[in-house]
């Protein structure tokens, strides 16, 4: 990642900072607060403040009125912090990845927020990137994103362990109990052998795996395995026939490996 280029002259801007609160005001923002002291203490100018309640329609009005006032180039949001659940979507207390016992052995201590490894993206918008993912990147990309995985599941893993979609997996089941199958390839005519081998439950297909494996010739073992769940990149017709015709559940997901939010569908969306 490049770095500040400390030869370029600094230009402050003006920015404004909306909180958005049922219960705060200016005088307890405390969140307020620290956004300002952090952005005047690199040299940027508060433009405009306020607090107000979490009403799309009054925040819409709000930000808008910004959006057109001359001095304000940057609006900064924050909160509403008052609900544990916003409308879909699940927060998780900090404690959620803190061990409830030491880890032995350990040189240093670790925290959510640490880099848990390197991951390298699909390259769906230009060149792959190489990204530093955190231990909470990784627990939100596995166990939260496959929230219907558990620990009777065994995952195989036939992706390279540096896409998301194999590392995702091995996090999930260290995190929930299950184990994973790890192969070294995938291979059309060797797929369900694997399968049957290893006694796999879930898996992930990208792109081309799955047509390779609905032009596989009919056969009357198509559903005579043990893989019961995957999830499907891209979703389309072809993705519902193989699901249908070998009896799995198929979900579809789309993420981005930098903010690692996956949005998750049911079945057969």
């Amino acid at each position: 990642m490049a770095g500040i280029d400390e030869t370029r002259t600094f230009i402050p801007i003006g920015i404004a900072v909306l909180t958005i609160s049922d219960s705060r005001t200016e005088a307890n923002d405390e969140s307020g607060d620290t956004l300002i002291a952090r952005l005047e203490g690199v040299g940027h100018t508060l433009a405009a403040r306020a607090v107000i309640i979490d009403d799309p329609a009054r925040i819409a009005k709000q930000v808008t009125d910004w959006a057109n006032k001359d001095g304000i180039d940057v609006i900064i949001t924050n909160g509403p912090n008052d609900r544990a659940e916003l409308d879909n979507l699940q927060t998780h207390a900090e404690a959620t990845l803190a061990p409830e016992t030491g880890l032995d052995g350990m040189p240093d201590a670790v925290s959510p927020w640490d880099t848990m490894y390197i991951i390298f993206t699909s390259g769906t918008t230009g060149a792959s990137k190489a990204v530093l993912s955190s231990y909470l990147q990784g627990y939100a990309m596995g166990p939260i994103g496959y929230h219907y995985v558990d620990e009777s599941d065994r995952c195989l893993v036939n992706l390279p362990m540096f896409h998301v979609g194999a590392t995702a997996l091995v996090v999930l089941a260290l995190a929930r109990g299950g184990s994973c199958f790890l192969d070294t390839h995938f291979k059309t005519d060797e797929f369900w052998d694997t399968v049957r081998e290893h006694k796999t439950t879930m898996t992930v297909l990208l792109g081309a795996m799955i047509p390779f494996l609905t032009k596989l010739p009919p056969s009357g073992e198509d559903k005579n395995h043990t893989l019961r769940k995957s999830v499907c990149v891209p979703w389309n017709d072809e993705t519902r026939e193989m699901g249908r015709r070998y009896g799995i559940e198929m979900w579809t997901t789309f993420n981005m490996t930098e903010v690692s939010t996956p949005m998750m569908s049911d079945p057969y969306p």
